[in-house]
C-alpha cells in the first residue's frame, strides 16, 4: 500500500492554525484551560484567604504610611497572586451567581460579574479601574457566606475577591451608608453598639474579672461579644449560657466592661487598620484571663478566633458554645433533661458551618434533648442558605438582609418545624421576626437547652 504523503503546505497550514489557536488563548474564553491547573497549584488551603498589607502587632503607624502600604489593592496588579490566577481561571460558567443569596435582593450584586470584569482588566492598571469596578458590581452587598466557592466547579473563592475589592474602596473612604457611621462607633468605643440606646448587660460569672494569680485559674473564659453584651436580644442568649455554664459546675470568667469587639465586620466591610486594632485590643484583653480555653456563641467572633487572630500570635482554644454544650449534655453534668415534644431544624450560619465546619455538635445536641424531632431545612450543612447579615451587611441602611432572611424563614415553615434554632446571635435576631410571621419560633441552641433543663 503507497504512504500517502501530506503535501508540504498543507502541513504548514496546520501548524499555523495550532499556533493561532495557542496565540489567541489569552484573549479568549479559553484562558481558563491554561490557568485552571495553575489555580489548583496556588490555591489556599483555607476559605476566606485575605492578604495581611500590613501588622499592627510589629509595624508603626508610621513604617506604613513611610512604606506606602496601601489598605486595599489600588491596581490590579496589586490583589494577591493566587487571586490574579483566579481572575483567569474563572470558566464564566455563573454557577456563583445562580446560588448566590444576595444575587436578586434588587442590589445588582453578582460574584461571577465581578470575576468576569477583574479578568478584562488584565491588560489595564489604572489606579482608579479597581475602585470602579468594586463600585459598578455592588460589592457591598455580599455577605461573604462562601456559597460561591462551594458551587464553582473549580474552586474559585470570589468572596475573598469581595473583601480585597472593599479594602480598595475604604483606602478612597467609600463605605456603604449606614457602615460609616458603623465603623465610627467602633474605632471611638471598640463595640458597634450605641451604649447609651442599648446599655450593655453585665452576667455573674463564677471567677471574677481579672482572675487572681494567687487563686486557681479558670477553666475557661466566656468571650459575650458586644452583640451578647449590647442587643436586648443577644443578652438572652448570654445568660442562658450563663445559667448553664454555673449548673455545670464551671469555674469560668468574663471581661465583662473591658470586653471590645473582635473587629470582624470592621475587616469583611474593608476596614483592615480597624480590624487589626481591635485584635490587638482583643487579645491584650485576654492576657489577663490566665487560660487559653475561650467559649463564644457569636459565629463571626468563633471565626475570627479561630481562623484570623493567629496572624498576630494568638495561642488560644476557642469552642463555639454549641460544642461545649454538648459536651456538658453527653456527660451527663447538666443533671436531667427534659422532654420537649416539638419539631425542630436547625439553621447552619455561614460562619460557624461553612467556614468553619461546625456542623455536628448542635445537631447532635438536638437529638439528646428528649421529645424533639429534628428536621433538616431544604438547604443545610455546607448548602445552608444565609440569614442576610454576614460580610457588614446587617449595618448597611438599606436592605440588611431583610429578603434573604424571608427566603430562609420560608424554608423552614416549609419543613414543618415548629422551633427554627441557631447558633448565632446575627442569625438569630435577622430569621426571628419572619419566622414568628410563618408560625415558627426561634431559638438560640443555649435557649432551647436551659427550657429542657430548667
Amino acid at each position: 500500500i503507497a504512504q500517502i504523503n501530506p503535501a508540504p503546505q498543507n502541513e504548514f497550514v496546520h501548524y499555523l492554525l495550532v499556533m493561532c489557536l495557542f496565540a489567541i488563548i489569552p484573549f479568549s474564553r479559553l484562558l481558563h484551560i491554561v490557568a485552571v491547573p495553575v489555580w489548583l497549584l496556588v490555591r489556599p488551603d483555607t476559605r476566606l484567604s485575605l492578604s495581611v498589607p500590613f501588622n499592627l502587632s510589629n509595624q508603626s503607624e508610621d513604617e506604613i504610611t513611610a512604606a506606602d502600604i496601601p489598605l486595599g489593592p489600588r491596581k490590579r496588579e496589586e490583589f494577591p497572586g493566587h487571586m490574579l490566577v483566579a481572575f483567569d481561571a474563572c470558566t464564566r460558567c455563573n454557577r456563583c451567581e445562580d446560588d448566590c443569596p444576595a444575587n436578586g435582593t434588587g442590589d445588582g450584586f453578582s460574584p461571577a460579574s465581578l470575576m468576569k470584569d477583574l479578568q478584562k482588566t488584565n491588560t489595564l492598571s489604572d489606579s482608579n479601574k479597581i475602585v470602579t469596578i468594586a463600585e459598578a458590581n455592588q460589592v457591598g452587598a455580599c455577605t461573604t457566606c462562601g456559597r460561591c466557592e462551594e458551587a464553582c466547579p473549580v474552586g474559585l473563592d470570589p468572596l475573598s475577591v469581595v473583601v480585597e475589592s472593599r479594602r480598595a474602596l475604604a483606602y478612597e473612604g467609600h463605605f456603604e451608608a449606614g457602615q460609616s457611621t458603623s465603623l465610627r462607633q467602633l474605632a471611638a468605643s471598640s463595640s458597634m453598639w450605641n451604649s447609651e440606646k442599648t446599655p450593655p448587660s453585665e452576667i455573674q460569672p463564677s471567677v471574677v474579672w481579672p482572675p487572681d494569680p494567687a487563686s486557681e485559674p479558670p477553666e475557661l473564659v466566656y468571650w459575650v461579644g458586644c452583640a451578647g453584651r449590647h442587643d436586648p436580644r443577644a443578652q438572652k442568649i448570654s445568660s442562658a449560657v450563663a445559667s448553664l455554664l454555673n449548673r455545670a459546675g464551671i469555674r469560668w470568667t468574663t471581661p465583662g466592661a473591658n470586653e471590645c469587639c473582635t473587629g470582624d465586620a470592621a475587616r469583611r466591610m474593608g476596614d483592615e487598620g480597624l480590624f487589626q486594632q481591635q485584635a490587638l485590643g482583643t487579645l491584650a484583653v485576654l492576657e489577663q484571663a490566665r487560660c487559653k480555653r475561650v467559649l463564644v456563641h457569636c459565629a463571626h467572633c468563633f471565626n475570627a478566633f479561630a481562623k484570623e487572630y493567629g496572624t498576630f500570635g494568638a495561642d488560644l482554644e476557642v469552642i463555639h458554645h454549641s460544642e461545649l454544650l454538648n459536651e456538658l449534655v453527653r456527660e451527663g453534668r447538666l443533671g436531667s433533661i427534659q422532654a420537649l415534644p416539638s419539631r425542630v431544624a436547625f439553621h447552619d450560619p455561614c460562619y460557624l458551618g461553612r467556614h468553619n465546619g461546625r456542623f455536628d455538635a448542635p445537631r447532635e445536641l438536638i437529638d439528646n434533648i428528649p421529645g424533639l424531632e429534628r428536621v433538616e431545612l431544604a438547604e443545610s450543612r455546607e448548602q445552608s442558605r444565609c440569614c442576610g447579615a454576614g460580610g457588614g451587611r446587617i449595618w448597611r441602611e438599606d436592605e440588611p438582609g431583610a429578603k434573604m432572611a424571608d427566603r430562609r424563614a420560608a424554608q423552614a415553615a416549609e419543613s414543618e418545624a415548629q422551633l427554627l434554632v441557631t447558633g448565632c446571635n446575627f442569625c438569630l435576631s435577622m430569621l426571628e421576626d419572619p419566622a414568628a410571621q410563618d408560625g415558627v419560633r426561634t431559638l438560640d441552641i443555649a435557649e432551647l437547652l436551659a427550657d429542657a433543663v430548667r
